[in-house]
C-alpha cells in the first residue's frame, strides 16, 4: 500500500529528492507493495526486465522509501508535508484517473456538516485512532492471488458543496475543496486529505470502504461544519496510462 496523508504517525517525506521519487516511481512503488516482494515478481507487476529495476529499487531503498526484507522489498508508509503539491497530487492521482475512467465507487459517501468546523479537529484525531488505522490494518497483508488496484481516500474540507448532481461529483468537488485548502495553507488542521492507494482483494477494499462509509455515516451533521468525503474506487493499469488516456 501507499498512502498519502495529512497525519498519520509514518515516515515524513518533506525532502525534495524523496518527493520526486515518490512522484516518478509511483508505479513502482505500489508493484513492490508489503511485501516481501522478490525482484521477478515486481518485474512481471511493471513489465520490465529485472536488471533495469536494480538501480530504481536499490535509489528507492537508500531514500527510506522500501525496505530490503527477507525474500525482497516492502513499502515504507509515507506521510506527505509538502501542502503546497497536495493540489496537483490529488488532481493527478485521483480526480483525472476517476473522471476518465468514469470508475464506479466500491462505496462513497459524501456528508455536509451544519456545525462549527473547529470540530473537524476532534474528527480527524478520532479518524486516526479508529478507522484510519483500520485501513491501514486491512491494507497491510501479503497481497493475495485476486488482488487488485484501489484508490481510497478520506477527506475534509470547511468549504460546503452543492446539495446538487451525482454523489460522484459532489465526492470530487468536495475533494477537491480539500486539496485546495491543502495546498494554501488554509484551514489549517480542518482541512483534510488522507489518500492511499493499494493492491487488494475485492473483498478486503469492500471492508475498508464499509468502515470508512461507516465512520462518516454516524457523523451528527450538527456536530461539525464543512463537508466529508470517504471512498473507495478501482483502478487498473499504471498511472501514467491513466492520467495520459
Amino acid at each position: 500500500m501507499m498512502a498519502a496523508t495529512t497525519s498519520t504517525s509514518s515516515h515524513r517525506c518533506s525532502d525534495e529528492a524523496a518527493w520526486d521519487l515518490l512522484r516518478d516511481e509511483w508505479d513502482l512503488l505500489l508493484a513492490v507493495g508489503v511485501g516481501p516482494t522478490g525482484l521477478d515478481a515486481i518485474a512481471a507487476r511493471v513489465g520490465e526486465a529485472p536488471a533495469n529495476l536494480v538501480g530504481r529499487i536499490d535509489r528507492l531503498t537508500r531514500n527510506g522509501l522500501l525496505s530490503e526484507l527477507d525474500g525482497g522489498w516492502g513499502l515504507v508508509p509515507v506521510v506527505y508535508e509538502r501542502q503546497e503539491a497536495m493540489s496537483s497530487y490529488v488532481r493527478d492521482l485521483v480526480l483525472d484517473r476517476v473522471a476518465a475512467r468514469g470508475s464506479q465507487p466500491v462505496e462513497l459517501v459524501v456528508t455536509t456538516g451544519t456545525g462549527d468546523a473547529s470540530r473537524l479537529l476532534e474528527l480527524h484525531s478520532e479518524a486516526d485512532a479508529t478507522v484510519l488505522s483500520q485501513v491501514v490494518e486491512i491494507a497491510s497483508v501479503p497481497e493475495p492471488d485476486d488482488a487488485e488496484r484501489f484508490i481510497v481516500v478520506f477527506a475534509a474540507t470547511t468549504l460546503s458543496v452543492s446539495v446538487e448532481g451525482s454523489a460522484q461529483t459532489r465526492a470530487l468537488d468536495g475533494l477537491r475543496g480539500a486539496a485546495l485548502q491543502r495546498a494554501r495553507g488554509e484551514a489549517s488542521g480542518l482541512a483534510r486529505m488522507w489518500v492511499a492507494e493499494m493492491r487488494v482483494s475485492p473483498d478486503a477494499a469492500m471492508l475498508i470502504g464499509e468502515r470508512l462509509v461507516e465512520f462518516v455515516g454516524r457523523r451528527i451533521r450538527t456536530s461539525f461544519g464543512g463537508t466529508l468525503v470517504a471512498a473507495v474506487w478501482a483502478v487498473s493499469g499504471t498511472l501514467h496510462d491513466e492520467v495520459d488516456s
